[in-house]
């Protein structure tokens, strides 16, 4: 078995309902970890850490993301996302993360596509 990190973005709240916001935000995250567990189970993948960011997609807002990237990885083959658009809004932003991972010799998969 492979080990991996779960890598979760979920939207910021936006302050117009606070509690439906939350609520989502909550359903979004849950959402995500459930589908990166099933495409874990199905290939292999043991999950042995949770990357979470509540916000934008902006590069820079994302200190979880920023810690996979720049940050130490020990012992982990991968990085699962749910979908493309978790991770970067652009072809170039997903270039550069892309480029980082690999120099760690870690994966970056999309549980929505192949990878």
């Amino acid at each position: 078995m492979k080990n991996a990190i779960g890598y979760i973005r979920t939207r910021a709240l936006t302050g117009q309902s606070f509690t439906h916001d939350a609520a989502a935000q909550e359903w979004q995250r849950m959402h995500q970890m459930q589908v990166i567990m099933d495409y874990a189970h199905a290939n292999d993948y043991k999950i042995v850490d949770w990357k979470i960011d509540n916000g934008k997609g902006v590069y820079d807002d994302r200190p979880a993301l920023n810690e996979i990237v720049f940050g130490e990885v020990h012992d982990v083959d991968a990085v699962i996302v749910s979908s493309m658009d978790r991770l970067a809004r652009s072809e170039s932003g997903y270039n550069a993360i892309s480029e980082r991972l690999k120099k760690k010799n870690v994966k970056l998969l999309f549980c929505d596509a192949t990878s």
